[in-house]
């Protein structure tokens, strides 16, 4: 499907705000986002396709000054998010974890405190941090992920790193507290954020709040 972006510069008539929002939500905008765009006094930017912004153009058109650009760019579908997603998961996870274990952080940590328990949820929480800290660099850098870059696709954020990468090592906390010594509640919930992270790579959810998701140009097909 063809997308695109469309700005909203600013109301008409300040009476049409409730009309503006009531539209948002048929188009699934965040509409927190537009709200402090505009106590800000700034533009605020969307995403969505262009069937449905055709469907309520003439609305828009009545209601505030507003402007559209084509994406000249093809984002990939859902699931082929959810496999990056899930290789990006897998790539950055045995990279923090070779670096902590051999480190040998865990004995290292077990020499100050001879509580087992402690000395696992901080070695774990270290290998959380440098996870973070390796999609943090791509994607301040190189404006994608490990998978990303080495399949040449660049990674359309609009400013939402933080939910991005918050999203992104949930399965890798999953992974974590599925195989931590916690107890079974804990291996529960760990099971349930990884299975959340796949529903959610595959129902599009960061592409239709967030306008998150990898793209390619056209002309590579």
């Amino acid at each position: 499907m063809s997308r695109i972006k469309v700005s909203i510069h600013g109301l008409k008539d300040e009476d049409n705000l409730e009309k503006l929002v009531e539209i948002f939500g048929g188009l699934g905008v965040n509409v927190s986002d537009f709200f402090r765009a505009m106590n800000r006094g700034g533009t605020f930017s969307f995403y969505t396709e262009l069937s449905k912004y055709e469907s309520v153009k003439e609305k828009l058109d009545e209601l505030c000054v507003h402007s559209v650009e084509v994406d000249s760019k093809k984002v990939v579908s859902p699931s082929g998010f959810t496999s990056l997603a899930l290789l990006d998961a897998l790539f950055v996870f045995f990279v923090s974890s070779w670096f902590v274990n051999n480190l040998k952080v865990q004995e290292l940590i077990s020499n100050f405190f001879l509580n087992p328990t402690l000395a696992w949820s901080l070695t774990e929480l270290m290998k959380v941090l440098l996870a973070f800290l390796i999609y943090l660099g791509f994607l301040e850098n190189l404006q994608t992920t490990p998978m990303g870059y080495l399949f040449r696709l660049r990674l359309k954020l609009d400013g939402e790193l933080k939910v991005f990468v918050a999203f992104m090592l949930l399965p890798i906390l999953g992974l974590l507290l599925v195989n931590s010594p916690l107890g079974s509640l804990v291996k529960l919930f760990g099971f349930f954020l990884f299975v959340f992270f796949v529903v959610g790579s595959m129902s599009g959810i960061l592409i239709k709040v967030y306008g998150i998701g990898f793209e390619r140009s056209e002309d590579r097909g």
